[in-house]
């Protein structure tokens, strides 16, 4: 059967010198257990295709759940787990084996390409097949100067994802192939993305401060709760009183600290900042209704759980909000409770809807 998609394999730099310059005991176990890390961020929503060693192949087909922009935030957030995972092995392991020892010099490089592929079966097993593979494959062994984490994508796959190469800061890079020719592709830095996560400022509500809490259980992963969460296509087609929303998108054609969303609703029009945005995790914002400039902050958090993901959303008041608004926004506080709690019940049964679809399929 043919498909097209993107072709993702992400690989663990370092791998064959540090498995052949530490101890059997413990090198092999490193490498898997950030192997499996970097898996479970990618999948669901990605296909893990296959385990190669020291990479991943995963297949992300054409309308699938989630949108090609959120994809790219799933790799980033991928690296994110991939680095943070290493941190806590490092700090924790009072082991002074040469693996353990070494364990802060791997890396991790990502390959996303996009075109068709075959879907065969073999022996029993399953598997992708095609020119596009081979060349996903070829890439690899590309000749990247420059950061040891990094994510290289073919034109092919950054024109799918809609993000803005130079508002990203990625360069050219072209690698060369016999029977496949010059392929023309963008070098994105990781160790950014990595520096961006630890260096943006913390602002969350927390359920003990907050005037309400609100739990809901969605039956998906937390990569497609957050695209039906935050998604102004996806927002509109449960929310019975939404009727437009225009988001300025932030740096690279993505949504992130302060960017702007206008919702329009039947009876009042609110303005909301983004104050803190980790993708998959959780979102912070400050909401203004209108008329009146009532304004309120509340966070967002995802959790896996139970094989679908608990969405937790905590409400406060917003710093440095007067007295006698405060007192409005109190009185206002069940009301608004019961909006939220509509959206998400509208939610859950949509995708509850679209499971039951999909099974019938």
């Amino acid at each position: 059967m043919t498909d097209r998609g993107f072709l993702i394999l992400a690989d663990i730099s370092g791998f064959t010198a540090f498995v052949t310059s530490t101890e059997f005991a413990h090198g092999p176990q490193v490498v898997a257990a950030l192997l499996e890390t970097v898996m479970m961020r990618l999948s669901p929503p990605l296909e893990i295709q296959e385990l190669e060693g020291d990479a991943v192949f995963a297949l992300g087909p054409d309308g699938g759940p989630v949108p090609p922009l959120t994809l790219f935030e799933l790799l980033e957030d991928a690296f994110v787990a991939f680095r943070d995972r290493q941190r806590q092995m490092v700090l924790a392991t009072t082991c002074p084996c040469n693996a353990c020892r070494n364990i802060s010099r791997l890396d991790l490089k990502l390959i996303v390409h996009h075109g068709q592929f075959i879907r065969q079966v073999v022996g029993g097993k399953s598997q992708a097949a095609g020119a596009e593979v081979i060349l996903a494959h070829n890439l690899l062994k590309s000749h990247v100067m420059g950061p040891r984490a990094y994510m290289l994508l073919t034109k092919a796959a950054l024109a799918e994802t809609g993000v803005d190469p130079g508002a990203a800061g990625m360069r050219e890079h072209v690698e060369s192939y016999g029977h496949l020719g010059a392929v023309r592709c963008v070098v994105h830095d990781l160790e950014s993305v990595w520096r961006r996560t630890t260096e943006a400022r913390v602002v969350r509500v927390e359920p003990a401060n907050a005037i309400f809490t609100i739990d809901v259980m969605l039956p998906v992963s937390p990569a497609v709760a957050w695209d039906w969460l935050f998604s102004p296509d996806k927002i509109q087609r449960y929310e019975a009183t939404t009727k437009r929303i225009v988001h300025e998108s932030g740096a690279a054609g993505r949504p992130g600290v302060g960017t702007r969303i206008h919702c329009a609703h039947t009876n009042e029009d609110i303005v909301e900042t983004i104050l803190d945005w980790r993708p998959f995790r959780y979102c912070t914002r400050d909401a203004t209704r209108r008329p009146g400039n009532l304004t309120v902050r509340y966070t967002t958090d995802l959790a896996p759980q139970d094989g679908g993901t608990r969405v937790t959303t905590s409400m406060a008041l917003a710093p440095a909000t007067p007295w006698w608004k405060r007192s409005v926004i109190r009185l206002l506080a069940p009301r608004v409770r019961t909006a939220f709690e509509a959206n998400l019940r509208a939610l859950v049964r949509r995708l509850g809807e679209r499971r039951h679809s999909d099974q019938a399929i």
